[in-house]
């Protein structure tokens, strides 16, 4: 009864929280079913008639059912006639089977949609959530629970539910049967049978139980090992470590095995602990009914019933020990799904829909006495302090500085990934809030540091997040040429579909920041932010990326943050900050003047002011 009221509780959780179980749809899965259940008991039902001409076919003339039935057929002939019965049991069977059929199919598409709605809840949480929120969070454990997780509940959980609902109604309608035929061997069963399975079933349940959360927690570390064994190969190799993480891989995967192995075990038990509880229940049966009754062919014909309910139930019996196994792995994986689900808050955005209009930007961009800190549990971190600045239109500005000085804090409030600052930021007279901050992002393009690609070809990483139908390729080989890579890409035989590989990794560092910049023009966006952009590029590309951010100078605004300083010579205005203050503001040689420590930089990296 408290399992019953758990599931019971994580349905009501799973209705609420991602909007599965229509009426109707769950209705129909319990008609469905109960019909299913009284197929079963009609087709045993069948076979008794056959059983008793088989003991005694004088019973076709005794009996007032038989003999009417035979009498109607118009044969004379008691063989013959329990052939036809037979056949008419074949034609129940096949009934049975397509029904069974149609509804697993049902079933099954009934499922697909409730899989189809908790990855669309989750995945829309996880790209909607607050910034700061996913901070928290290792991204593996998003594509585990994506990937794996949501499969697992469907096919363990909800399956499997589905599944003892319609054993229960089987095996209600079978007892019910062999109840009103013979209430004593019925009685003998439930009792016999009842003790028997009790007990097995709580032995195994603790072991269970255990045995999934261990599971759980065995593939969380299996994803962490894999993820910095895999994409960390490349330090592992220079540092010459593969002895270290190879004996982590093997211990995983011992335990891993092991915890499989167990599991293994515990699922194949069942069927024969059920074998035998069934065999020794319809001996015991039969030893009690021969006592009790009157002659050993009423004793034979009942031990016969028994042992036809019993081979169809047996089997279900196994399914549903089986099944209810299956669902006792469950619930770890359930509570880390809602735990996690509670927690990403969604950002409060007005939603982007197709025909958001852009922001209208004219004059300048303002910070006025911006200050913002980072929340951790009871802990604040104050990053930025009364920070003021002002970008004019077709500027292109630097923010320089060292690091934690809180250059990123500003780019991320400006991207709108921090939107719980004090202060003002504002375009033109326009306070940027999180109402319209989706209308801002439509005329601003992002290069980080560290650029996100897809293992895709140049087109789907420029024209990103764009239906193949709806892209500019002139507007798109023009953004290649810009950022200099449109003849490296279109030397290779398939050209622009060439596929760049995992994360770029078929690039070199600068080509991947060159194609990251030339999906930011793509956009054709008014403002253009760089985190490091140049951070990878080699002196040919650097010269180049200088030489395209000057020619867009006074067309569109950029603001670049850069340790290295030699790209931001020609920079309108550059503000140097300490400590989440602007401790000063200029040119690049006027920096060079008046600021000390920006001095002590230029001269040691010996860069030219000239």
């Amino acid at each position: 009864m408290r399992n019953l009221k758990k599931i019971i509780a994580i349905i009501t959780q799973f209705k609420q929280y991602f909007g599965i179980f229509n009426g109707l749809e769950v209705s129909l899965l319990v008609v469905g079913g109960a019909l299913l259940s009284l197929l079963e008991m009609v087709s045993i039902a069948a076979m008794i008639p056959v059983m008793l001409i088989i003991f005694d076919p004088n019973v076709v003339e005794n009996s007032r059912f038989m003999g009417a039935l035979y009498r109607f057929s118009g044969i004379d002939n008691h063989v013959q006639f329990a052939v036809i019965m037979s056949l008419a049991m074949i034609g129940i069977f096949t009934i049975k089977l397509i029904f069974n059929i149609l509804l697993w199919h049902y079933e099954f598409y009934i499922l697909r949609k409730w899989r189809m709605s908790i990855s669309m809840c989750i995945f829309n949480a996880i790209i909607n959530a607050d910034y700061q929120k996913l901070l928290q969070y290792d991204s593996s454990s998003f594509v585990s629970m994506l990937s794996d997780s949501v499969r697992i509940i469907i096919s363990n959980f909800f399956h499997n539910i589905v599944t003892i609902s319609h054993i229960a109604l089987t095996s209600l309608f079978l007892g019910g049967f062999l109840l009103f035929y013979s209430a004593q061997t019925a009685l003998i069963v439930a009792v016999f049978c009842g003790i028997l399975l009790y007990g097995f079933i709580a032995l195994k349940r603790k072991k269970l139980r255990a045995l999934g959360a261990e599971h759980q927690a065995l593939t969380r570390e299996n994803l962490a090992i894999l993820h910095r064994s895999i994409f960390g190969v490349k330090e592992i190799k220079i540092a010459i470590k593969q002895s270290f993480f190879s004996k982590q891989f093997e211990n995983m995967t011992h335990r891993s095995s092991i915890n499989q192995t167990s599991q293994l075990m515990v699922q194949h038990l069942p069927a024969v602990v059920v074998e035998f509880i069934f065999l020794t229940t319809v001996l015991f049966a039969f030893v009690v009914t021969l006592l009790i009754s009157e002659g050993v062919s009423e004793a034979i014909i009942q031990i016969a019933l028994l042992v036809f309910v019993g081979a169809r139930l047996m089997p279900l019996l196994n399914r549903a020990i089986f099944a209810m196994q299956m669902i006792s792995t469950c619930p770890p994986i359930i509570a880390n799904i809602f735990s996690l689900y509670k927690q990403l808050t969604p950002e409060s955005v007005a939603p982007a829909t197709k025909d958001l209009i852009a922001l209208p930007f004219n004059q300048q961009m303002m910070f006025q006495n911006v200050s913002f800190a980072y929340q951790q549990e009871k802990d604040s971190f104050p990053v930025l302090d009364k920070v003021s600045l002002h970008i004019a239109k077709g500027q292109h500005i630097g923010l320089v500085g060292a690091s934690g000085a809180g250059k990123s804090t500003i780019i991320n409030i400006m991207l709108g990934f921090l939107p719980e600052f004090q202060g003002v930021f504002k375009i033109d007279e326009t306070p940027i809030s999180t109402q319209n901050i989706n209308a801002f992002r439509k005329i601003l393009s992002f290069v980080d540091q560290q650029p996100f690609l897809l293992d895709d070809d140049y087109i789907a990483n420029i024209a990103y997040g764009e239906e193949l139908a709806d892209i500019d390729m002139e507007r798109l080989k023009s953004c290649l040429e810009k950022v200099g890579l449109l003849e490296h890409a279109m030397a290779s035989e398939t050209q622009l579909a060439t596929k760049i590989g995992e994360n770029g990794k078929y690039l070199s560092g600068g080509q991947k920041q060159r194609l990251a910049i030339a999906r930011a023009l793509y956009r054709d966006a008014q403002i253009l932010i760089l985190d490091e952009a140049s951070s990878a590029l080699d002196m040919d590309s650097e010269i180049k990326i200088t030489e395209l951010l000057d020619n867009l100078k006074g067309q569109i605004t950029i603001i670049s943050i850069a340790h290295r300083l030699s790209t931001l010579k020609n920079c309108d205005k550059i503000f140097y900050m300490e400590k989440g203050h602007i401790a000063a503001e200029g040119t690049f040689s006027e920096l060079y003047k008046t600021q000390s420590t920006f001095k002590r930089y230029i001269d040691q990296a010996k860069i030219d002011i000239q």
